[in-house]
């Protein structure tokens, strides 16, 4: 059993998403202590025991100390099975969150994965919904080109109640070979390098405004996406932003930027995206909201990094399962604690220089 202290680095969930997720995937059985322990609550909360559970009925897993606030939990997966599966988090808890740990074993599960999540699609610290389509599952396409987000209603804070369904579809099925030794040589053949070092030429900048219906009176999902494309103009490119609502438990609103980069100018399967976003607050307007995710897309976009940092420590998995890789970003410390993760669960090695993190 391989053991993860989960005070080391940053020490909050991902490290529990990350080891649970790639334990599915290996087969191997992990145990995770001292969870969240650097978190002013720690322990498992309901977001993360949606991850175990979801994670959980994908490989048909034994597990213990799934309970709340629970700092020590074991894992022991079995086989990767597939199938549909319906998750209700109870709360907020973010479904991206969720999804980072269950689309590492679903994306090579036995046959086709249909999720139905319930929880919260955009909520503070946690990619939002738009981000995970746009942004984070384009860059590990190459591993399950053939996965789809429907998200059918926004859960916003507190009262959360958000639905999506996700449809994977796996371009190597685990049942062809369920050994990992043998198997890991085939996904690196698949996936045989990951090259994210330079991001080529601006194509455009697109967006999602989203509000509760709600706010629809007031014109919040306008007012944010006009604001953010004013702040953009200056960027020189074309700005696609769109306006939307959906019914909501709550009243909520918020907005995701992402620009997309190309060597041929044209938008393909080789172009390299960086995302940004921003949620409307008590202490904020809506035209603070669009100029704030702007803002931030626009430091992002003059910095000399080919990627945001919040997909750098989201692709650290998927690197380590690669042929070999290498990606350009701000090294933040939920990149360096996911680096650890992934070598103690897989053995593989990374360098981390200059703002250049690389298999070795």
């Amino acid at each position: 059993m391989i053991t993860i202290d989960g005070s080391v680095g940053e020490g909050g969930g991902q490290m529990l998403r990350t080891a649970v997720g790639l334990s599915a995937l290996i087969g191997k059985s992990v145990e995770i202590t001292n969870i969240r322990a650097k978190r002013p609550n720690p322990g498992l909360a309901a977001q993360h025991l949606a991850a175990v559970r979801c994670v959980a009925r994908l490989c048909n897993a034994e597990v213990e100390g799934a309970n709340p606030g629970s700092t020590t939990l074991r894992f022991s997966p079995g086989q990767i099975s597939g199938g549909k599966f319906e998750i209700d988090i109870g709360t907020a808890g973010s479904l991206t969150l969720v999804l980072q740990a269950a689309l590492l074993p679903a994306a090579f599960a036995a046959k086709p994965v249909v999720l139905k999540l319930t929880g919260g699609t955009d909520v503070s610290w946690s990619p939002p919904m738009d981000y995970l389509k746009e942004v984070f599952l384009p860059a590990i396409r190459q591993f399950c080109p053939q996965i789809t987000v429907n998200v059918m209603r926004r859960g916003y804070y507190p009262a959360g109640g958000g639905e999506i369904d996700v449809r994977i579809t796996p371009a190597l099925p685990r049942s062809t070979e369920p050994d990992w030794a043998r198997f890991a040589p085939i996904v690196a053949a698949k996936v045989p390098n990951i090259d994210l070092m330079r991001r080529g030429r601006l194509v455009c900048i697109k967006g999602v405004a989203h509000a509760s219906t709600s706010l629809a009176p007031k014109k919040v999902a306008e007012s944010i996406a006009e604001s953010a494309r004013l702040a953009l103009s200056r960027s020189q490119t074309q700005v696609d932003i769109a306006a939307q609502y959906s019914p909501a438990q709550n009243a909520g609103a918020g907005i995701t930027l992402w620009a997309i980069f190309s060597d041929s100018g044209e938008i393909n399967d080789d172009s390299i995206r960086i995302g940004s976003s921003s949620l409307l607050g008590k202490m904020t307007t809506p035209e603070g909201v669009g100029e704030d995710a702007a803002t931030q897309l626009m430091q992002h976009m003059n910095s000399d990094r080919a990627i945001d940092p919040y997909l750098a420590d989201q692709l650290i998995p998927w690197l380590a399962l690669a042929g070999s890789g290498s990606i350009s970003s701000t090294m933040t410390d939920h990149v360096k604690t996911n680096i650890q993760v992934v070598e103690q669960m897989l053995g593989k090695k990374f360098l981390m220089e200059n703002g250049i993190v690389r298999r070795v």
